[in-house]
């Protein structure tokens, strides 16, 4: 049976194991016939997009692991261990983004949980899990770069993800804040390893 499973990101202490920045085609562009400028351009911004989202993000001690979400976009999963506060590790997140905005415009780009706490009666943001399918399209998604054709090949790849590290993240992004702007800048955790350790 064909069937895609979510995560629900935050823990009702508040608590995040995983962030998600999701990076997805614009809707005026999800459409067929597009022209070949068009076409270019997003693989483009696709190309700058898949290098300086963790050029940036591994500048801050934060480490994603990228995946092909099956349709219209990515998704770069960030790890933690021991889980962390939402409210702390959401604006590092949101500052990665906010870095990114300007620079694309065939793409929009979110963070997730988008909340601190959880509230009322739901249960905050459900993100597909990797490897599932794509119910729209039937596409099944994988981790970037694909090690292979297969899910066991692509869950290969959670074995040396990077940790990333809340503490160091938040203090070098307080510096880049107060800094001139520089020139740019020169992937997730396993439960177990510390930070940045594969």
């Amino acid at each position: 049976m064909r069937r895609t499973y979510g995560i629900y990101l935050l823990q009702q202490s508040s608590l995040v194991s995983l962030g998600v920045v999701d990076v997805d085609l614009v809707k005026r562009l999800r459409t067929n016939g597009l022209s070949s400028s068009v076409r270019s351009q997003i693989r483009k911004e696709r190309d700058y997009l898949m290098s300086r989202l963790p050029e940036i993000s591994e500048s801050l001690d934060f480490f994603p692991l990228a995946e092909f979400s099956g349709g219209k976009g990515y998704h770069f999963w960030f790890f933690f261990e021991p889980p962390v506060p939402d409210r702390q590790a959401r604006p590092v997140l949101n500052g990665i983004v906010n870095r990114l905005k300007g620079d694309v415009s065939c793409f929009e780009l979110e963070v997730f949980p988008k909340q601190d706490t959880i509230s009322g009666k739901g249960f905050g943001n459900l993100v597909k899990l990797p490897l599932g399918l794509r119910r729209v399209t039937g596409t099944r998604s994988y981790f970037l770069p694909r090690p292979g054709r297969g899910v066991w090949e692509d869950l290969s790849k959670l074995e040396s993800v990077r940790i990333s590290c809340l503490d160091q993240a938040a203090s070098k992004a307080e510096k880049e804040k107060s800094a001139q702007p520089i020139a740019p800048l020169p992937s997730m955790a396993y439960p177990g390893r510390a930070c940045g350790k594969s």
